[in-house]
C-alpha cells in the first residue's frame, strides 16, 4: 500500500462536505487501520454540526482505530 495513498485519504477528510465521502473514507481508513486520521475525524466532530449518524459513525471509527 502506497505511503502517498494513504496521506493522501488522510488530508482528505477534513476538507469533505459530504457526509457519503466522509463515511466512505471512515471506512477505507479502518480497513486500512491508519490510525493516524483519529485526530482529523476528531477535529470533524469537534469543528463541524454533523449529521448525528455521521457523527455517530466518526465515533465508532475512532475506537476501532
Amino acid at each position: 500500500e502506497d505511503p502517498v495513498v494513504r496521506e493522501g485519504l488522510v488530508n482528505a477528510i477534513g476538507v469533505q462536505n459530504s457526509d457519503i465521502v466522509i463515511i466512505a473514507l471512515a471506512d477505507a481508513v479502518v480497513e486500512m487501520g491508519l490510525e493516524n486520521s483519529k485526530s482529523e475525524f476528531e477535529n470533524l466532530i469537534d469543528e463541524r454540526e454533523l449529521n448525528i449518524n455521521v457523527k455517530e459513525k466518526l465515533q465508532r471509527t475512532i475506537a476501532l482505530l
